[in-house]
């Protein structure tokens, strides 16, 4: 079995989204040690779910910012959870492999934060650069 383990090298710089990501980890590894089918479908289910309000809590913190990135990275996430609408049907119907799951986490899941949410990391990293360090947290934190 794949194992998903949370590395520093992933980390954004936004306590909150990491912390989210590092939640990914731990759902995908419960998600793949999954017993029967009954236990499968829950933790699908809170992963699917998990990543659906991960995403919307990512795509606020960029409008907020005003990422210049945001259409492109709101696009990737919308083809994360079109295919994880497909992995659920999958498990629904009981045609779900492992080899699935995994290969959603690596393909989709660890290069997105990789490569997409590194880019956002390093916009928060020169915003954070240009700013007092009370600016830079007003305008992280505002809602």
């Amino acid at each position: 079995m794949a194992t998903f383990i949370w590395q520093d090298r992933y980390s954004i710089g936004d306590a909150t989204v990491d912390d989210q990501h590092r939640h990914v980890f731990e759902l995908a590894e419960q998600v793949l040690g999954a017993s029967d089918r009954d236990e499968l479908i829950h933790l699908f289910i809170r992963f699917f779910r998990h990543i659906r309000e991960h995403f919307h809590c990512e795509e606020a913190l960029m409008k907020r910012l005003d990422y210049p990135g945001y259409q492109a990275h709101v696009a990737a996430h919308d083809q994360m959870l079109d295919e994880l609408i497909h992995l659920s049907s999958e498990v629904r119907g009981d045609r779900w492999n492992r080899s699935e799951i995994t290969r959603f986490v690596n393909d989709w899941i660890l290069v997105h934060i990789v490569e997409v949410d590194r880019l956002l990391g390093d916009f928060l990293a020169d915003m954070a650069a240009s700013t007092t360090p009370s600016q830079a947290d007003l305008r992280l934190h505002s809602h």
